[in-house]
């Protein structure tokens, strides 16, 4: 994702043009999916080509577990601020739908009965990679993350940086590889009881 930025800079390389900033607009979301798919083939997870309505252009969609990703737009006004989904298009809307749930707020699961199996089917939550433009450096994005966006998109209920992600997941990979000792049982040493000859 972060070399989908470079590459579309290389490709359009003037943007003093309305046209030119739009075609390097435009070469970069088709490189961002194309990470994507790949991506999703790599990990060999459920990849899916959706179209918008009307069709007017298509997307990929990655299923992991509980969850379709699509790839999404943030962006802050200033640097510090808290950053917004700008990606608010109708199949947006349609993924992440039934986001309610995953409300931290949101009590349901949280208080369901230890006799009552959950069950959430494949693909039930919408979930995000989103990256911001950086508008002092084009060739490297300002953020690339994890978005879980609310039902409605105006909220967020998880966010995290890629980086940080990959690394949480390293060290839990790490920890499972690492060999599990087997406790060894010390037997304490008995004391002789010496006999009236040794004495």
């Amino acid at each position: 994702m972060t070399v989908a930025f470079a590459d579309a800079v290389a490709v359009v390389p003037d943007v003093s043009r309305p046209s030119g900033k739009l075609a390097r607009g435009s070469v970069r979301r088709d490189l961002l999916e194309t990470a994507l798919r790949k991506a999703g083939y790599a990990s060999e997870a459920n990849v899916q080509t959706k179209w918008t309505t009307p069709r007017t252009w298509s997307y990929p969609i990655v299923q992991i577990g509980a969850f379709k990703l699509a790839l999404g737009v943030v962006y802050s006004h200033r640097v510090g601020r808290e950053r917004r989904l700008r990606t608010v298009s109708k199949y947006i809307a349609e993924l992440c739908a039934r986001n309610a749930p995953l409300n931290r707020q949101f009590s349901m699961l949280l208080e369901t009965p230890e006799t009552v199996s959950r069950v959430i089917p494949p693909g039930t939550f919408g979930g995000l990679l989103v990256t911001e433009y950086n508008a002092y450096n084009p060739d490297v994005p300002a953020f690339c993350g994890f978005w879980v966006p609310s039902e409605t998109l105006k909220m967020v209920y998880y966010s995290c940086s890629l980086a940080s992600l990959m690394t949480s997941l390293r060290s839990i990979i790490e920890e499972q590889r690492k060999p599990h000792r087997k406790q060894l049982e010390r037997k304490m040493p008995k004391l002789r009881k010496k006999t009236g000859s040794e004495e």
